[in-house]
Formats: C-alpha cells, structure tokens, sequence
C-alpha cells in the first residue's frame, strides 16, 4: 500500500471515529422511538413492549438503495416528462413487529405525498453493511486513491455508517 492510501485510510479511519462519537451522543431522540402499544385493545398491565421502529429518510440508505428500496420518486407516480421534484419519502426499519401493523401505523398516503417503505431490521442491517463492505473493497482498487470523486466517496462510507449506528442504537435488543 503506497502513502497516499495510507493518508486515505487514516482520514477514513479519522471521520468514522468522530461520526460515531456524535451519532452516539446527539442522535435527536424524535427519529428513533419505542413504539406504543399497537393493538388497539391491549391492557394497560402489558405496557412493556418489545416492538420498535426507526424512521429514516430514504436518502440515509445511499445512492444505491433502490435496490432494497424501491424506485426513488414517489412509489405511487410516474415520473416520466416532470419537473424535478424533491421527494421526501420516509423509511421505516422495524423489529419485532407484523408488518401489517407497520404499514397500519405509517400509511401511504399519495393526496397528502406521505409515502413510506418498510425495512425490516436485518435486512436493513444486512444491506448497510454490503455496502460499506463493498466501499472497502473499492479502496483497494488500483487508482481508486487518484480517484476526482474521493470527497463523495468518503461521505457515503460515513453516512451509511450513521445509518448502521443510528439503527442499532434505536432497534438492539
């Protein structure tokens, strides 16, 4: 490994410390919640509940979600021959809950533009750390250190590394 990679992996290895330390102390506690009881006739004595969710953005999962995702504009339009349009679309990762209560809990709304897409946790995880894994990998291309698109390639890796940490924080047993 010649010197410019070494500088790399040491800026790498320096952003990724300083993300995890913010994520772990300033994540904002309105993004991640336990959930409350979802069956509408629960007793009060099983308050305690097991189930949680996170919710995300879309654009947390990286330039290459579409894959775990779906398509990146609202699920429920066609986007061909529009105007550009900022879509805010939600993602819900989920442990220890049906998915139907889920989709009950945050439905799609098309008239009000609120549209979701739902993630269970593992899968979530498994997608997330694919993907960091494969930016690894891309580092140990030849050229990849002489590479224009280094900046956005280092904010992917610690975006999607925020993602990974703000999920465990929010969803581990």
């Amino acid at each position: 490994m010649n010197i410019e990679k070494h500088i790399l992996m040491a800026k790498l290895l320096s952003l990724i410390f300083i993300t995890n330390i913010i994520v772990l102390t300033g994540c904002a506690p309105s993004q991640i919640s336990k959930t409350e009881p979802l069956a509408a006739h629960q007793e009060a004595s099983s308050s305690v509940s097991n189930e949680y969710h996170i919710m995300l953005s879309y654009k947390d999962f990286g330039p290459e979600a579409e894959s775990l995702l779906g398509v990146h504009h609202w699920q429920w339009d066609d986007v061909e021959n529009r105007k550009p349009v900022k879509y805010d679309i939600k993602v819900i990762v989920y442990r220890n809950t049906p998915l139907d209560e889920i989709t009950n809990r945050f439905p799609v709304i098309p008239e009000t533009h609120t549209d979701y897409r739902y993630i269970e946790y593992s899968e979530a995880r498994k997608f997330i750390d694919s993907r960091i894994q494969d930016m690894y990998t891309y580092l140990e291309l030849p050229g990849a250190i002489d590479n224009a698109d280094n900046a956005v390639f280092l904010m992917t890796i610690i975006s999607l590394y925020q993602t990974g940490l703000k999920i465990e924080r929010a969803l581990r047993k």
